[in-house]
């Protein structure tokens, strides 16, 4: 409160001495002082000492505190720093001599050249003191309009974390079912959240939850309302005497201050190294679909600045003047800059290459820094242009500082599983790295054999922890990938090429992402994990976490794990006896069209001599009906009185199918608590 009380203390008094000095100098710029080809310049009257003498006496009379005289003391010498550096003591000087000389101004004094300083004319004062009254009152609107955007996401963030605290520390879901079935995990677009719709067939879109919707839609809601309401223009005033253009200079100057208080929000929000992510319990994921949104909101209040002003200067007949001052140059740049990067971050353009996106987009945000750093150094809210600078050097220095702690330059082994398309990821446990559930590592793969860039590009892999079931190995991280374009394309060939098709590459390990407030209350509740192909990689550390530790509660775990090649048992055996052998029912539902390697048509035992670890193989030759899964799951809970945790990962495809057969599945009448957690290869 005191803090809060000192804040406001130092703003009034810096008002204050805003409109102070500014009504000085305005009317002290009524009277001749050798300026009359240049009246509008301030630089001009500066060099007059008798126009400074006249500027500081009025400030001596109007100031109504000594804080107040000495804040509008150095903002007069601020307008004057062009010509000459002055200090407070200086212009405490400059009036004490003229205090000597002052008489009252008279009315040839506006045409006759004025040789002795002036006090001040109150009745010209009070006039531009009540216009500078009015437009800082504007300008303070504005820039509370511009941090209720900034508070904005800071009641999402404190919700987020109150809300992930509950959960981690304390184990108490908040969330009622009708709210998540309704709300948090159903598609704004029937079941399209992880795919992607297609526009006419080359359009694309991707759909977010509702939840996530509604917390762009409020957003989205207030900046409008923000940019619709609280203008206030009163006339006659001495500045702008047509009133269209008064009116937009306070649109223009509000949409500006708004969009530059949603620059660390959008740094914020995009890079890896977000504070937030840990506390919050929000996704990276979800943090670039807010990204997303505050930038598309910041580059159109740009626009709308631009416009404005281009538009003012236009009808002045001012704009070829403009065209040659230094900001307004460094702002048009800024606001070419910044349209480019919304547009060519755009999904459709970042599937034709997103090497050449990645490339464009970093130096684009760095050029963006220096255009607005230019545009902004002689106007002030440099502390928003410091805060973009800063976010993006700590994103880089924490990269640096990861792969630095992680050793630097390692060697990561590369072999082939049963599956062709998959590549098993072997490197040595780093001493500061610290495994938790749901942790991902970025990769750089450095080869001189390959294209350069892909030395330059970063790629995100599931970490798998084998620390439970390798004493040979107990210090090895372990990741799986599949191939698919690119990078891993190139290395899976040369694993295939290699003899024993096993090769050593060197790498830069930056990581671990992904780690959240640990789960401290033990999770009290049936746990089913469905995953497809390679997303079992993504789900098994979550029942490693939970299974690993002896319970004497009786709680029914299942782990169903959906392949269309019997092959991929082969790679994964060994987690899934793991998980056997801790009760967990586990279930292998094949989707092929040739079950070879069984002795039935419908369901078979495999892979171990005691009957008791034996996995269950079904083969159905389709997909599974996940609706009907889900339904038959929720329902046994319920009849345990057990709450229920679905933890589902795999293409997008299966994801999307799997999110709308839980909410289906959710009933308002459930007395039980049903929960999903989503793992997702789609960003």
């Amino acid at each position: 409160m005191l803090f809060c009380l000192l804040i406001s203390f130092v703003a009034t008094v810096r008002s204050s001495a805003i409109i102070v000095s500014s009504s000085c100098i305005s009317q002290a710029s009524l009277y001749q002082y050798g300026c009359i080809n240049n009246k509008t310049s301030i630089s001009c009257y500066c060099k007059n000492i008798n126009w400074l003498g006249s500027v500081t006496a009025c400030a001596y009379e109007n100031s109504k505190s000594n804080k107040t005289l000495d804040s509008a003391l150095m903002k007069i010498a601020a307008q004057c720093s062009s010509n000459r550096s002055y200090t407070l003591d200086d212009m405490k000087k400059i009036y004490s001599n003229a205090s000597i000389y002052l008489r009252a101004p008279v009315q040839t004094d506006m045409n006759v050249l004025v040789n002795q300083p002036l006090t001040a004319n109150e009745t010209a004062f009070h006039y531009y003191y009540l216009n500078n009254y009015g437009n800082h009152l504007a300008l303070i609107r504005s820039q509370w309009c511009a941090w209720g955007l900034v508070f904005f996401w800071a009641v999402v963030l404190t919700l987020a974390t109150i809300l992930n605290i509950m959960k981690k520390v304390f184990g108490k879901s908040i969330m009622p079912n009708s709210v998540k079935k309704s709300l948090i995990y159903p598609s704004v677009y029937k079941d399209y959240h992880e795919r992607t719709f297609y526009l006419w067939k080359y359009l694309p879109f991707n759909f977010p939850t509702r939840g996530k919707g509604l917390v762009v839609l409020i957003f989205v809601i207030l900046v409008i309302l923000s940019m619709s309401v609280g203008y206030k223009v009163d006339y006659p005033q001495p500045y702008q005497t047509d009133r269209w253009s008064r009116i937009m200079s306070f649109v223009g100057r509000r949409a500006d201050l708004m969009a530059i208080a949603l620059f660390p929000v959008v740094y914020l929000f995009g890079i890896r190294n977000n504070p937030f992510i840990p506390i919050t319990g929000i996704s990276f994921p979800t943090f670039n679909y807010y990204h997303k949104w505050s930038a598309y909101a910041c580059v159109t209040l740009a626009i709308i600045h631009s416009i404005i002003r281009t538009a003012i200067v236009v009808k002045n007949s001012t704009y070829k003047h403009f065209l040659t001052v230094f900001y307004f140059r460094w702002g048009m740049v800024a606001t070419i800059l910044m349209s480019v990067i919304i547009l060519q971050s755009e999904k459709i353009f970042r599937n034709k290459g997103y090497e050449i996106f990645l490339l464009i987009h970093k130096i684009m945000n760095i050029l963006f820094i220096i255009a607005m750093y230019h545009h902004c150094y002689t106007l002030g809210w440099m502390g928003w242009i410091w805060s973009m600078a800063g976010i993006l050097c700590f994103d880089r220095f924490a990269r640096i500082t990861r792969i630095v702690l992680n050793g630097g330059l390692k060697t990561a082994t590369l072999s082939t599983t049963a599956d062709s398309n998959v590549i098993k990821i072997s490197v040595k446990k780093p001493k500061f790295f610290k495994y938790q559930v749901g942790a991902y590592a970025y990769m750089y793969f450095l080869s001189p054999k390959s294209a350069w860039f892909y030395s330059f590009q970063s790629h995100p892999f599931t970490v798998l922890s084998e620390r439970h079931r390798d004493p040979n190995n107990p210090d090895q991280l372990t990741m799986y990938v599949k191939a698919n374009k690119g990078i891993t394309r190139v290395l899976l060939s040369k694993v295939l090429n290699a003899p024993g098709q096993t090769v050593n590459c060197k790498i830069f390990l930056e990581g671990p992402y992904g780690v959240t407030i640990p789960q401290m209350a033990r999770l009290k509740r049936n746990l089913v994990g469905v995953s497809a192909g390679l997303g079992v990689a993504a789900i098994y550390p979550h029942f490693v976490e939970c299974l690993r530790l002896p319970t004497t509660e009786q709680f029914q775990h299942k782990f169903y794990w959906i392949v269309n090649d019997l092959s991929h048992m082969k790679w994964f055996e060994n987690e899934l006896q793991w998980l056997k052998e801790r009760n967990c029912e586990v279930s292998v539902i094949f989707t092929g069209s040739s079950f070879e390697d069984t002795n039935s048509d419908d369901s078979t035992k495999a892979s171990d001599d005691k009957e008791d670890n034996e996995i269950t193989v079904k083969c159905l030759n389709k997909r599974p009906d996940l609706k009907e899964l889900v339904r038959s799951e929720i329902k046994l809970s319920e009849s345990e009185n057990n709450n229920i945790t679905f933890y589902s990962c795999g293409p997008s495809t299966f994801n999307d199918d799997f999110r709308h057969a839980v909410v289906q599945g959710i009933d308002s009448s459930l007395k039980i608590d049903v929960e999903l957690e989503e793992e997702s290869f789609t960003w």
